[in-house]
């Protein structure tokens, strides 16, 4: 039987994904996140829209709820 958990650590977003995720997790808006990763503000937007479509999430909160419940942030990352 697969768990929600396991359906969430299978879908496998890019470094780029987990990148930006943990960006804005951290505080950044999407432009300063933007800036760091040397990219467009549209790529930050196409890049969340691509995480909330792969992990099936209804808001940017269901999406950050679901991400840090696969990839967990630990302390060395804080």
């Amino acid at each position: 039987k697969t768990t929600l958990l396991d359906f969430i650590r299978k879908t496998k977003l890019t470094e780029k994904e987990q990148a930006t995720m943990n960006l804005l997790i951290g505080g950044w808006t999407d432009e300063e996140a933007a800036r760091i990763l040397g990219v467009a503000y549209r790529t930050v937007r196409v890049r969340l829209l691509s995480i909330h479509s792969k992990l099936g999430a209804f808001t940017p909160e269901h999406a950050t709820a679901m991400y840090l419940e696969a990839y967990p942030i630990t302390k060395e990352q804080s």
